[in-house]
């Protein structure tokens, strides 16, 4: 019985170190560029940039910088 419990132990280790990694390749697969910092319009935003970045998978979003200020962002694909 003890065996089993360490060998169950040992596979959720491995399971938890192995999502991690992968988590950790796909966020570093992802860019960004701040397109304006002065203010957003989400429509525009997200227009901008999918022209710029569209065959990357870019989705454009409004991100609060300074208080009450926010910037449009646009995240796509770069590490192909």
């Amino acid at each position: 019985m003890a065996k089993l419990s360490i060998a169950l132990v040992l596979v959720l280790l491995v399971a938890a170190s192995v999502e991690t990694m992968i988590l950790k390749v796909d966020a570093a697969k992802r860019c960004q560029v701040v397109f304006s910092s002065s203010g957003c319009d989400l429509s525009s935003c997200r227009k901008q940039c999918y022209q710029s970045h569209g065959s990357q998978n870019g989705y454009g979003n409004c991100v609060e910088g300074k208080p009450q200020v926010y910037a449009c962002v646009c995240y796509y694909d770069c590490g192909r």
